[in-house]
């Protein structure tokens, strides 16, 4: 074997392609479904990019607290109160030749509807645990 020739292939440290993981350098083959590979290898890459030095697992945000029924019922009538402010300062400037007429009397009828469902929520009384 000439002289030349000894010194190729082999193991060498530093040699060969980088990883363009950023934690860890060992990779593992897994078997996933064809349909599957470019969804799972995203949520790989995103992962790794989320994962802190060291860590064996991505930090997880923690999940909104749930909120409680007397929270919802609040909530839906926020939303109502806004929706009837929209529909009142619709109806305060329509034009004066439009204030009798048929859309003038939907826009009425809606705010009634919506005042009368605020005032239903408003009078709901959850029970409570324990009371």
């Amino acid at each position: 074997m000439p002289e030349t020739d000894r010194h190729r292939g082999g193991v060498r440290e530093g040699a060969g392609r980088k990883s363009s993981w950023q934690h860890g350098t060992a990779d593992k083959q897994i078997k996933v479904p064809g349909a599957l590979a470019d969804r799972v290898m995203a949520l790989a890459r995103e992962l790794d990019t989320q994962m802190e030095a060291g860590e064996s697992s991505p930090a997880r945000a923690k999940a909104p607290r749930k909120r409680t029924r007397p929270q919802r019922i609040a909530g839906v009538t926020a939303e109502l109160q806004a929706l009837l402010d929209e529909y009142s300062a619709w109806r305060e400037g329509m034009p004066a030749n439009l204030q009798e007429g048929e859309q003038a009397q939907r826009l009425d009828e809606t705010i009634d509807q919506l005042q009368t469902a605020i005032d239903s929520l408003d009078a709901i009384e959850p029970p409570r645990i324990g009371k």
